[in-house]
């Protein structure tokens, strides 16, 4: 199991791009409040991506998670503002 963190960085004028491997199982931006772009893309059905949380997230132009694993979740709680949201894949939350 292996966790992408992220810590003290609270504003991303541009985008988050990421391609996860296998063997990551959680995304982590724990400081995180406004992002223009978040791109999560995983292709592969045997994913192990499991958790996405931006806890501190407020604000963000677009949203992009495509993940053909096993029943991820996002946890954006104080999420207010968004242009885009895009979700694909089998989400349980």
């Amino acid at each position: 199991m292996q966790a992408l963190e992220l810590f003290n960085i609270t504003n991303i004028t541009g985008g988050i791009e990421l391609y996860p491997d296998n063997t990551t199982t959680s995304i982590e931006f724990y400081d995180l409040e406004y992002a223009e772009s978040i791109y999560i893309l995983d292709y592969s059905d045997s994913s192990s991506l499991r958790r996405i949380s931006l806890p501190k997230l407020q604000s963000v132009r677009t949203i992009f998670l495509q993940l053909n694993g096993h029943e991820p979740f996002i946890d954006a709680p104080v999420l207010e503002d968004a242009f885009q949201i895009n979700l694909i894949g089998n989400w349980t939350k």
